[in-house]
């Protein structure tokens, strides 16, 4: 696993915890007018910088629509690079895109729009485990804008897109990340991508079956001769993280402990919660440490509640095929993977599970 691919899931999440309006960039009042291919004003037409949806149903990101004579105004939010937006007059199937710096966000914009494309194709293998997310990205090249972006990718996806160079990107919890070049053109109404195969992390190909063992090399909380089956009849929530990594410690352990509090009415017998550390930490008295630190710093002086594995040698991420952090993993009570992925919401689905009778695997 390289540090490139765990950091870029640490990122993201530091980015969503701590990013506010003001740290996004410097707001600009922009105008500007839409016409066809003649010069022709068009009525109706969205302007936006991204879309979302499908085909027959895109979703701007704070829309602007053009009046009678073509005009719109509205806000845009730059950070110092050149933008793009988008066009779309949906009635007639009419799309433009125009990159802009910043400085041409002053003066007043023409956006040409003609015949959109429809891209569409599906997804392989589909997304297996439960609560697992997937997102795609329509990014234009060169300047790397993105101009669709689909956080509720399923099997199979179609949108409209204007001519141009792009490149196609899907991200996911249960998947290495696929990018693609596309060169879009109006030689014909719709790009068929056909099936887009995508590589599954490690731990999503046990989905139903037995996990890989936790191999640690020191352990809080639990015995040295601890294993999974030794919690066979519970559902079990495995969280692998590390000290450094900002969504582990500002997002999901926190996220867990309320969970954990929330979930005690069923029982301490009906789950558990085990964590694993990576092997950046060198021993668990380093693991002590840097949770008394978090636990002053960000958790209010509350202690950490879980056991915590520090796989030391590095095998049981490996053996999970762990490329992002926090990874979470949901066992059934008969030993099986339910589900297991980067930065996945596992509260639902086990609190879905525990309002059901209490069941047990069978003997």
């Amino acid at each position: 696993m390289s540090h490139g691919a765990t950091a870029y899931f640490s990122l993201v999440a530091l980015i969503a915890l701590s990013a506010t309006p003001a740290a996004r960039g410097q707001t600009h009042r922009i105008s500007g007018r839409v016409v066809d291919a003649q010069q022709r004003p068009v009525a109706g037409a969205v302007v936006a910088r991204q879309w979302a949806g499908s085909s027959k149903q895109m979703q701007p990101t704070r829309p602007m629509t053009s009046g009678p004579d073509g005009t719109f105004s509205g806000d845009v939010i730059s950070i110092g690079q050149p933008i793009a937006l988008v066009a779309l007059h949906a009635e007639h199937g009419w799309m433009g895109v125009r990159e802009l710096t910043e400085a041409e966000l002053s003066a007043p914009i023409t956006m040409q729009v003609g015949p959109a494309v429809v891209v569409r194709g599906s997804v392989l293998p589909p997304a297996a485990g439960e609560g697992t997310w997937r997102t795609i990205t329509l990014t234009r090249l060169p300047g790397r804008q993105a101009i669709y972006v689909n956080n509720r990718l399923e099997h199979e996806f179609d949108f409209l897109a204007p001519p141009g160079r792009y490149e196609l990107s899907i991200v996911g919890s249960d998947i290495q990340r696929f990018s693609r070049e596309l060169s879009i053109a109006t030689d014909s109404p719709t790009l068929d991508l056909g099936a887009v195969e995508v590589n599954a992390i490690g731990g999503a190909l046990s989905i139903g079956a037995d996990p890989p063992p936790l191999r640690f090399t020191a352990a809080r909380g639990v015995p040295e001769t601890f294993s999974l089956s030794d919690l066979r009849g519970k559902w079990v929530v495995i969280e692998f993280w590390g000290y450094w990594c900002a969504g582990c410690v500002r997002g999901s352990l926190p996220k867990l402990m309320r969970m954990a509090d929330s979930l005690k009415p069923y029982g301490d017998d009906r789950f558990a919660i085990i964590t694993v550390h990576d092997a950046r930490a060198r021993s668990i008295e380093e693991v002590d440490r840097r949770l008394e630190q978090l636990s002053r710093e960000l958790w209010e002086g509350r202690k950490l509640p879980f056991p915590v594995l520090l796989d030391g040698a590095g095998e049981t991420v490996r053996n999970w095929g762990v490329r992002g952090f926090p990874t979470l993993a949901v066992i059934d009570p008969a030993g099986k993977v339910l589900t297991v992925g980067v930065a996945i919401d596992v509260e639902p689905i086990l609190r879905k599970r525990l309002e059901t009778p209490a069941s047990r695997p069978a003997p």
